[in-house]
């Protein structure tokens, strides 16, 4: 990689292996977007390419064969799905490859302090 040409470079690349990048987790997100932060992720390392489920199949054939993988964002972006559309949704991206999945919790109940709600979604996922 041409910007690193320093040995304390690799704390850099050791930092860069550790990122999720999420730069096409977009709604409207061209397959152009999509193509490029796939590219990006493997010439330079990073460690997942967040996507959508609409584009989630692409990434996992992109990154097929590399270090990367992919992850699959479920719930965004404010987590107010059904909590079994929310499982359905991971368990199809599990079938499909995805390596990780990124949930989000149901952000209006958990403000609203109904955290007896909360907790049992978490209890779904945990058991």
């Amino acid at each position: 990689m041409k910007l690193l040409k320093y040995p304390e470079d690799r704390i850099i690349l050791n930092n860069i292996s550790k990122i999720d990048y999420s730069n096409a987790l977009i709604t409207n997100c061209p397959k152009e977007i999509l193509k490029k932060t796939c590219d990006e992720v493997l010439k330079y390392g990073f460690a997942v390419v967040a996507a959508f489920p609409t584009y989630i199949e692409y990434v996992i054939k992109r990154l097929r064969d590399s270090q990367a993988h992919s992850q699959i964002a479920v719930g965004f972006p404010c987590g107010n799905h059904f909590m079994e559309v929310k499982l359905k949704e991971a368990e199809i991206a599990l079938n499909l490859g995805v390596k990780e999945v990124d949930m989000v919790m149901n952000i209006y109940r958990f403000i609203n302090k109904d955290y007896n709600y909360a907790k049992q979604h978490f209890m779904i996922l945990i058991f």
